[in-house]
């Protein structure tokens, strides 16, 4: 009965530490942002600032002009291939 209960709290401790490593797994996002002056800048830093706060989400700033996302936004999210923000 002991070794039962010992293997019951190994199997627990393994299923644990297996959930815990999931959770804290990294999420990773894509933003589209326009630059056409010093948007891309401000909006850089503040992506700095928010990812210090937040170690396990990563995201990659993709600065374009304002013009493509007017024009190329609505055909990459029409292909299912557009940026997690915009």
């Amino acid at each position: 009965m002991t070794f039962e209960i010992g293997k019951l709290m190994a199997a627990s401790t393994v299923a644990g530490a297996m959930m815990a490593s999931a959770a804290m797994a990294e999420t990773e996002l894509r933003m589209m942002w326009y630059n056409d002056g010093i948007e891309g800048e401000v909006m850089q830093s503040l992506l700095d600032r928010f990812e210090a706060a937040n170690p396990d989400i990563s995201v990659t700033l993709d600065v374009v002009p304002y013009k493509s996302i007017m024009e190329g936004l609505p055909i990459q999210l029409a292909a299912g291939a557009g940026p997690d923000l915009a």
